[in-house]
């Protein structure tokens, strides 16, 4: 974690950067909620996960910087009861703005991006739940986003 002086300079560019920003829309999302072997359907109190995938000109006041200017940015947003309780921001470092039709599932669950949502999902597994249930969607190649 860098120092606070540090980390007060980082949140200032993420302000900046995000205030350049318009819509918010995702290119790439995967939807994630909690799984087990009765195939039983999600709890009301169990949390869901979602990966989203920005654009840098697209990112939900939320952008990652990098160099001060707006990159592509990761947020894994995480709900629980209907509200959004916590959001994980990261700039994309495994290259998905070089080809955004090229991005499949397969390509973002052995990313470094899905490395360390990992680590959350780890933590997330609700009690009596085995594993996490993937949904994947490029909305550059596989739906068209409503009022795009």
């Amino acid at each position: 974690r860098p120092p606070s002086a540090k980390g007060g300079a980082a949140v200032g560019a993420i302000v900046a950067a995000s205030s350049r920003i318009g819509d918010a829309a995702p290119s790439v999302r995967v939807y994630m909620e909690a799984g087990d072997e009765d195939e039983s359907p999600p709890k009301p109190d169990e949390p869901t996960l979602v990966l989203d995938v920005y654009p840098a000109d697209a990112a939900p006041g939320l952008a990652a910087v990098v160099k001060g200017q707006p990159a592509t940015t990761l947020v894994l947003w995480r709900a629980a009861k209907n509200k959004l309780t916590h959001a994980w921001v990261a700039p994309d470092r495994d290259g998905y703005a070089d080809d955004w039709a090229a991005v499949t599932e397969d390509a973002v669950l052995q990313s470094r991006a899905m490395a360390a949502t990992n680590e959350i999902l780890a933590d997330e597994l609700p009690p009596g739940r085995d594993y996490w249930n993937f949904y994947f969607n490029n909305y550059i190649t596989d739906i068209e986003l409503a009022g795009a």
